[in-house]
């Protein structure tokens, strides 16, 4: 009888050698992804995960290991492995602010990524949504183009609009804002390399207090410019992310190099130029089918029925 056991247990204690050695096994060819065979991942989905910022790279393969349901994980195990390492904050909870200053949010952000566009979706939740009082202010002055597109957006959403040339002006114009619910500040696109311009911002902002910036991203972001946005970017104090133009991105293999490096969350994302259509709040499971095409995520995003209900 003792025997018996005694062999049963070398048996069971093989087979979870066996097993540990394939886990070993993907934890070299994750490494090496294109020249290896990750279970029973899918040829494209092995293409994605090659390029998973390096150091997602441990904690994704210890991830999977739990998820995995059977022997080796399928497309869908790294995919859910993925959507636990991102992080989202599900949007923003605007709110009345009757009896204080206004929420502040300053939308910041490369050329060219649709912070305009973005701004205009947030005040139409606001106002459309929430039936709350909403100020605009431009501090992008450079481009005639850009006050202009904010102006015809406040005078369509009925709420007012203000242009600030310099810090002092900016501060005058949010003191006249003082009884909005919410203020939206726009910001002129700075590229990721351009230290002048961005310093200009800073100061633009000087020492208001209270504000909340958010740093608008393309999807499509590449993870060499990556580094450079959050670097340069910093001084500005972001709090999170807003992912643009997710309908553009044929590949979005920089977002982990992203969120690795900013450690912020992501609350929207953006996917077309209605307003306010196509401006969604961020979960994990999308931010990861970004990263990961090949596995859709099953999560509903669109929040354009709430908006115009």
């Amino acid at each position: 009888m003792l025997k018996a056991q005694k062999e049963q247990y070398i048996g069971i204690r093989n087979s979870i050698k066996r097993l540990d050695d394939k886990f070993s096994d993907f934890d070299e060819k994750i490494e090496n992804i294109p020249q290896g065979d990750v279970g029973r991942t899918t040829e494209e989905a092995r293409k994605e995960l090659a390029n998973i910022h390096k150091e997602w790279i441990p904690r994704l393969t210890g991830t999977v290991k739990k998820i995995a349901k059977g022997p080796l994980p399928t497309d869908d195990d790294w995919h859910e492995a993925l959507a636990e390492m991102v992080p989202t904050a599900g949007g923003i909870m605007f709110r009345r602010t009757p009896s204080s200053s206004p929420d502040v949010y300053v939308l910041a952000g490369p050329t060219g990524v649709g912070k305009t566009t973005t701004l205009a979706k947030l005040a139409a939740k606001c106002v459309l949504g929430e039936k709350l009082n909403v100020g605009l202010i431009t501090t992008d002055t450079f481009r005639v183009a850009a006050v202009d597109q904010l102006r015809e957006y406040s005078s369509l959403l009925g709420i007012e609009m203000a242009v600030a040339f310099s810090g002092e002006e900016l501060e005058g114009q949010l003191k006249a804002f003082h009884d909005k619910d919410v203020v939206f500040i726009d910001t002129p696109g700075r590229g990721q390399f351009d230290k002048e311009g961005i310093s200009g911002i800073c100061s633009t902002l000087g020492k208001i207090e209270g504000i909340c910036v958010l740093l608008v991203v393309p999807a499509s972001v590449r993870k060499e410019d990556a580094p450079a946005i959050i670097e340069n970017y910093g001084p500005l104090t972001p709090s999170a992310l807003i992912l643009s133009k997710t309908d553009e991105a044929s590949r979005c293999d920089g977002l982990t190099t992203l969120l690795d490096i900013s450690k912020l969350p992501v609350l929207y994302l953006t996917d077309g130029q209605r307003v306010p259509e196509d401006i969604h709040t961020a979960s994990p499971g999308i931010v990861a089918s970004l990263i990961m095409p090949s596995v859709k995520a099953k999560e509903p995003i669109k929040i354009g029925d709430a908006l115009n209900g």
